[in-house]
């Protein structure tokens, strides 16, 4: 009942066969992970930008708003003076 070189080579072949389709898989798997992460990353920068050009867009109104305060404030004092 032993084992003769041909079985050992046609056992050696099935692992060999099955190794790799399980490998494929763990691979794919792996890398849709990794596919999955980078596209997670690169969503959070993107609205990282959005935000930072929301809040510029804010500061530049506000900014907006202060030079017209400021004009407007001028502007009635010095019509207050020649009343």
């Amino acid at each position: 009942m032993g084992l003769y070189y041909d079985q050992i080579f046609s056992h050696v072949g099935f692992l060999v066969l099955d190794f790799l389709p399980m490998a494929a898989a763990g691979f794919y798997v792996f890398g849709m992970n990794r596919i999955y992460l980078e596209q997670e990353k690169s969503g959070r920068y993107h609205a990282q930008i959005a935000v930072y050009k929301m809040m510029a867009e804010q500061y530049r109104q506000s900014e907006l708003w202060r030079r017209f305060r400021m004009l407007h404030m001028t502007s009635k004092r010095l019509f207050e003076a020649e009343i």
